[in-house]
């Protein structure tokens, strides 16, 4: 049943224009996951909690080239947000400037905000998320 579900939500980011193999995975959570917390909104969801280590931050920071005397000078942000259903991947996480970070968190809270009110659905927020993810981390 749960593989059917991820197989169907996963159809529905590629068949409905909002997401295609070309952008990769989303990312999502999955109630398999170790960090699944709860299902939320309509859509009912699988909601992971943030679960980022030191670890796993100094590892992506290797991995955008970051010096490792530097990783700390970064927030550790989730390309697919956890409240639209984002996983804790290291490649679900890219390395942010505090006042870029800022930025994206505004459309972060208000895509959120919609898929509550039922105005947005997953897909579509993954969408737009994913349209915000950066290809160097002073973006």
């Amino acid at each position: 049943m749960k593989r059917t579900l991820m197989a169907l939500v996963y159809l529905c980011l590629l068949f409905n224009g909002q997401a295609t193999f070309a952008q990769g995975p989303a990312y999502l959570c999955t109630p398999d996951d170790p960090d699944f917390e709860a299902y939320h909104y309509r859509e009912h969801i699988p909601r992971c909690k943030r679960n980022v280590s030191e670890s796993d931050k100094r590892e992506v920071a290797a991995r955008w080239g970051i010096p490792a005397s530097e990783y700390k000078k970064y927030h550790y942000d989730h390309i697919v947000s956890l409240c639209v259903g984002g996983s804790n991947a290291l490649s679900n996480l890219q390395p942010r400037l505090p006042e870029k970070k800022l930025e994206k968190d505004k459309v972060e809270w208000a895509t959120c905000r919609a898929m509550d009110r039922g105005e947005m659905t997953q897909a579509e927020a993954v969408a737009r998320l994913r349209s915000l993810r950066v290809d160097h981390p002073n973006q």
